[in-house]
């Protein structure tokens, strides 16, 4: 505890450090999943093998990651969370490339929370882990990702960018 606090100072630091650590590792793992994904289902089902390979990680996320509900009120955090939210969705989903910054943040939000859910909910006891639940995960998620893929611009009311 003090080798914590003496690094840390309080612990809304050390939670931002490994918050800032799990995210990182949920970005790269996104980022070398998209590169070698023929398509978005094989995309969805690389981050959710992933997820399952990172319990320490996932349970941390579920707690303390950006989708929980928890409002965050440093403004530095938010804008910094916002950007890298972003920079990680440009990289990860090409085929956002002509869309604005606010959709590469919805579609890397949608994502990331829903795969934190489905992990989740096997180590928290809901479901029991199995290759059927994966891919009804995958599907489950596939299916809301083409929809929002087919009507961007639509029911969201998002313009590509120039």
């Amino acid at each position: 505890e003090f080798t914590l606090f003496s690094i840390f100072k309080t612990k809304e630091n050390l939670v931002a450090a490994a918050n800032d650590y799990a995210l990182q590792d949920f970005i790269k793992a996104s980022q070398k999943a998209a590169m070698f994904s023929g398509d978005i289902t094989d995309y969805v089902k690389k981050m959710i093998y992933w997820g399952f390979l990172k319990p320490a990680e996932m349970s941390f996320l579920a707690n303390y990651g950006f989708w929980i509900g928890k409002t965050e009120t440093d403004s530095a955090r938010i804008a910094q969370d916002y950007k890298r939210s972003v920079e990680a969705s440009k990289q990860a989903f090409t085929f956002l490339k002509d869309y604005d910054d606010e959709t590469h943040y919805l579609v890397w939000s949608f994502i990331t929370r829903n795969i934190n859910y489905f992990v989740q909910n096997v180590y928290c006891g809901m479901h029991s882990d199995s290759l059927a639940y994966r891919h009804d995960c995958a599907e489950t998620l596939n299916g809301g990702l083409e929809t929002i893929v087919r009507d961007l611009g639509e029911n969201f009311n998002v313009k590509k960018a120039n």
